[in-house]
């Protein structure tokens, strides 16, 4: 019997999307359009602002082509707020076919841990 275990494989995300960079950069020019308007919104606008932005959001998701560069990138991120703030909390080493779930549950509980300290502060 072999003492060697298999190593996991990164989970592919089936979303990536290699020209994810132009897309985020077409809606960044709408969304820097839309934000040259003077106040106030019209509804439409505001409905569209909000649409670029979450299409902004969802094109710097994926660029990521497995979880573990989602991991990475977004772990680093609440870690650098973590140690900004002084909030000791430490963040798991999870493996790289971890799933968006778990991976976003340790983000999600790295973040609220941030709130809180900001909220305590004020």
């Amino acid at each position: 019997m072999s003492s060697v275990r298999p190593t996991a494989v990164a989970r592919i995300l089936p979303e990536h999307d290699p020209n994810w960079e132009s897309k985020w950069r077409q809606a960044r020019e709408r969304y820097d359009e839309l934000m040259r308007k003077p106040p106030p919104f019209t509804q439409e606008e505001s409905d569209e602002l909000v649409a670029t932005m979450k299409r902004m959001e969802e094109m710097q998701n994926r660029r990521f082509r497995t979880t573990a560069d989602y991991r990475d990138h977004h772990f680093a991120r609440a870690q650098e707020a973590l140690d900004r703030v002084g909030v000791s909390f430490e963040l798991p080493e999870l493996p790289d076919h971890a799933t968006l779930e778990e991976i976003d549950s340790w983000l999600n509980r790295a973040w609220r841990a941030i709130d809180v300290t900001m909220t305590e502060n004020f």
